[in-house]
């Protein structure tokens, strides 16, 4: 058990925490107005209901994780919920078809596990909740983005581009999924600006609206996540040894190691600890004391006839 990361307690507390983060999303499927504005939507009991329902998730995702690794590495959780913010807000305001606001999420995920991934997403939603209250129904996305990169890590297939690429694009089609039912079912069809021109333009090729916005959501979740993915994996490769170092410790070492690695860089890197290994034992063993119960028979009566 890596630092008590999967502690029992702390598995059935990420569940039980998930569902809540489910029900919240039911409630904005099912009791979201759609005549009430954005800007109005804590006015009513169901606005109110939802960010309620997130804060509390954040925090137990937050009580859960303390403890799950060095008390250095929580920092992953506020920089990741600026990485999101900033990146999400600054591709918004250049006009992109994109997200961008996972990119923080994934970073705790692949670094601190599944349960620092989750509160940095629901704390995402709920600061930016304030100002896009739509980010509040989307935090189940978010989610299930932190869970399938965390598991993608902690298996070890982010070895290679190629199968970086499909794993991002994949994750990238379910979300896809999930986000077109929260814009259909919850907002009514509302996104941000630069998604909805997107979609127009495949209206303007005599495509539905509803089959406009759920090909708008595939394609741009499923490139968003794909680069996200990959823009987490190559500085956690590739940043150098001393900020890594601040973030590795024995839980995550085995995964963040193999990351981006070829078969041959990864064999010498298994010879290499395998000799160091061997080193540190003969070393240990060259130490150590003799036993007394080795020296020769008769050697304590030729001491005492010198005597």
């Amino acid at each position: 058990m890596e630092f008590q990361t999967q502690a029992r307690w702390r598995t059935v507390l990420a569940v039980v925490v998930v569902a809540l983060l489910a029900s919240q999303w039911f409630v904005a499927l099912f009791q979201w107005p759609g005549d009430i504005p954005l800007h109005r939507i804590y006015d009513i009991p169901a606005g109110e209901t939802m960010y309620i329902l997130v804060s509390v998730a954040t925090v137990l995702f937050l009580i859960a994780g303390y403890g799950s690794v060095p008390d250095r590495v929580l920092i992953i959780v506020p920089l990741g919920v600026f990485a999101n913010i900033v990146v999400g807000m600054s591709v918004n305001r250049l006009g992109l078809p994109f997200y961008g606001d996972t990119l923080g999420t994934i970073g705790a995920s692949v670094i601190g596990g599944p349960i620092l991934g989750l509160a940095t997403a629901g704390l995402t939603a709920v600061l930016w909740g304030f100002s896009a209250p739509m980010m509040i129904p989307h935090v189940v996305s978010a989610a299930f983005v932190a869970l399938a990169v965390s598991y993608c890590a902690r298996v070890s297939v982010f070895s290679s581009l190629g199968s970086v690429m499909a794993r991002g694009a994949f994750i990238g089609l379910i979300n896809g999924i999930l986000s077109s039912l929260t814009v259909l079912v919850a907002l009514r069809g509302d996104s941000t600006p630069n998604a909805e021109s997107f979609a127009n333009f495949f209206v303007l090729l005599r495509m539905g609206e509803v089959e406009a916005i759920i090909l708008q959501n595939l394609i741009c979740d499923s490139i968003d996540k794909t680069f996200c993915v990959l823009i987490v994996l190559v500085l956690v490769r590739y940043l150098p040894p001393r900020p890594i170092a601040f973030f590795t410790f024995s839980g995550n070492e085995p995964r963040l190691s193999r990351i981006l690695l070829t078969e041959s860089e990864q064999e010498v890197k298994d010879v290499g600890r395998a000799l160091n290994e061997l080193v540190r034992e003969t070393t240990g063993a060259a130490g150590m004391p003799r036993n007394e119960g080795s020296r020769a028979p008769g050697a304590d009566e030729q001491g005492r006839h010198r005597a």
